[in-house]
């Protein structure tokens, strides 16, 4: 499955606001020593969920819920996130 950054932004945006979400993202692709790009295989996007689950309060929590609304995709093969 293919992960869009943008829906990965998106999704974050909802709680966070576009900029915060934006920053949030390029920054841990950044510190997880992924390139930039506009779309994550599943692992990569799953490396980058991790690593911010890692951080505190609701960043985590949408996070926790990103990944588990990706396995769901994946299990139901819709395309939601691509």
């Amino acid at each position: 499955m293919i992960i869009r950054k943008e829906v990965l932004v998106g999704k974050f945006a909802e709680t966070m606001g576009q900029e915060k979400a934006d920053e949030l993202i390029n920054d841990t692709m950044r510190s997880t020593g992924f390139a930039s790009t506009d779309v994550f295989n599943e692992d990569e996007a799953f490396a980058i969920l991790d690593k911010i689950k890692q951080e505190e309060g609701i960043v985590a929590t949408v996070a926790c819920y990103i990944s588990a609304a990706i396995m769901s995709s994946c299990a139901l093969n819709e395309e939601e996130f691509s």
